[in-house]
């Protein structure tokens, strides 16, 4: 199956806030408020989340009935196409194979950012100043737009370690959502710095997600015990989490829809898909074609934080400062990859 984005789902009485575009179905209440920076205009709260704010009329508790008959589940994990119709995808240069010997197939379990307006945990798209692009399932890929988890990836590469399973918090438990088996690696923008993007042949993401007490008692792996980023899982581990993973059907169709349908939202009241990032394209094969490309750190001195202490980065190449918390690889004014620096005071 090649990985696409799929066309929104609107369901039948859902009715779209005011202003909102009508092909958006509601999944949470909107309401007004000073945005923190980055956010130009709006911030989301999810459905009854607290007193004072706009709450349903049953709708999105229709949708989340509703969304499940309507994905067409696979059977199978979701396969990457050898190319994905774009030179810029694997096999094709700079990629290159992880390699790693099949029996010490070990792998990571990772934490991410979920979207608190979403039923499904997708990644974090509406968090205000700091809008989220891993992980990437419009091309299987991981690191290769976003500075997220620099160490894990590198030593991915340096393990040949191909599986990544994926944990984030719904409430207040994590749960597992999906996985990906990486086959592809290349050196990220700050080359020099262990700075590499993985690309995966397969993922599976679940709906619902796993509470990972359930998957700990059912696998015998040890999830629940809690880790900031991510923690190293063995061989075994992989084996057993890949065959409870599959047993399930794959709904990473409906993750793709619902990701776009947070884009929409981001689009209406912001500008722009991701708005920290002037952002308007959705990702793809085509755009990533301006991130496959290095630049090298010039000496230590150089080394680029990941986190800037004022949430603020000035552009070494155009020079205008950009609010945002986490380190972004490309300039979103002027485009130039590496070249936003942490302003410091």
């Amino acid at each position: 199956m090649t990985v696409r984005a799929v066309g929104l789902v609107l369901v039948r009485g859902a009715k779209g806030f005011g202003g909102l575009p009508p092909a958006v179905p509601c999944g949470g209440a909107i309401y007004w408020r000073a945005p923190p920076f980055g956010q130009n205009k709006w911030l989301c709260h999810k459905v009854g989340r607290g007193s004072g704010r706009v709450k349903g009329v049953g709708a999105r508790d229709q949708f989340a009935r509703q969304q499940p008959r309507d994905v067409a589940w696979a059977a199978r994990p979701l396969l990457m196409s050898p190319n994905q119709g774009s030179a810029h995808a694997p096999p094709n240069p700079p990629w290159k194979e992880l390699g790693g010997k099949p029996d010490q197939a070990g792998g990571f379990a990772l934490v991410y950012y979920s979207d608190n307006l979403s039923r499904l945990p997708v990644r974090f798209v509406t968090k205000p100043g700091d809008n989220k692009a891993d992980p990437n399932l419009e091309t299987l890929t991981f690191g290769l737009f976003s500075t997220c988890n620099r160490s894990l990836r590198s030593s991915a590469v340096t393990r040949g370690y191909p599986y990544l399973f994926f944990i984030t918090r719904r409430g207040a438990t994590r749960v597992l959502s999906g996985y990906y088996h990486v086959r592809w690696y290349t050196e990220g923008v700050f080359r020099g710095m262990k700075d590499f993007a993985l690309a995966a042949d397969e993922a599976r993401f679940l709906d619902p997600p796993i509470e990972v007490n359930d998957v700990d008692r059912q696998c015998g792996t040890r999830l629940r015990k809690w880790f900031r980023s991510y923690r190293l899982l063995s061989p075994d581990e992989c084996v057993t989490l890949l065959k409870f993973v599959r047993r399930r059907p794959d709904a990473t169709a409906a993750y793709l829809s619902e990701m776009d349908r947070l884009e929409h939202l981001n689009q209406h009241y912001g500008g722009s898909r991701y708005i920290s990032w002037k952002q308007s394209d959705k990702f793809s094969w085509r755009f990533a074609g301006a991130y496959l490309k290095t630049i090298s750190a010039s000496s230590s001195k150089d080394r680029v934080l990941n986190a800037s202490p004022t949430n603020t980065w000035k552009c070494q190449n155009c020079g205008s400062r950009i609010r945002n918390k986490a380190l972004l690889k490309r300039c979103p004014d002027c485009g130039e990859l590496g070249s936003l620096r942490a302003v410091k005071g």
